[in-house]
C-alpha cells in the first residue's frame, strides 16, 4: 500500500505542544494532526468504529532518540479505500507504537471532547 503521494516524506522532530490523534488501538504506528478530516486519512470506513484517541506530546523526540530508535516521518496521505487522502500522516519508527510512546512518557492520552 502506498502511504504517501509521490513517496514524498520528511523526517521531523516531534514534541512540544503537538497534539495527534488516531482511529484504532494504541498498538499502531500511524497518527495524524488532531482534527484531520477522516476522508483525508484514507482509512477504511470501518475504522470509524475502532475508537478515536487524542494524544499530547509531553516529552520531545530528541536527537538521541532519533539515533537510538529512528526518525518519525511525515507526509501527505495518498488516496485509498475510496477516500481522497491529502492529510498529513505521521509514521513512527519500526518497532515503536503509540502505546510504546505512552509507556515511556513521550505522550499522554487526552480526554476526547
Amino acid at each position: 500500500m502506498r502511504l504517501w503521494r509521490r513517496r514524498k516524506r520528511q523526517e521531523r522532530p516531534a514534541g512540544g505542544a503537538e497534539v495527534w490523534d488516531r482511529f484504532g488501538s494504541p498498538l499502531g504506528r500511524f497518527a495524524h494532526p488532531k482534527g484531520t478530516p477522516f476522508a483525508q486519512r484514507s482509512l477504511p470506513p470501518t475504522h470509524l468504529k475502532c475508537g478515536y484517541h487524542v494524544y499530547s506530546w509531553i516529552r520531545p523526540w530528541s536527537p538521541e532518540d532519533v539515533e537510538r530508535y529512528g526518525v518519525i516521518q511525515s507526509g501527505k496521505v495518498a488516496p485509498w479505500f475510496g477516500q481522497p487522502g491529502g492529510g498529513t500522516q505521521f509514521m513512527l519508527p519500526e518497532g515503536i507504537s503509540v502505546q510504546w510512546l505512552i509507556d515511556r512518557g513521550y505522550i499522554r492520552e487526552e480526554p476526547v471532547r
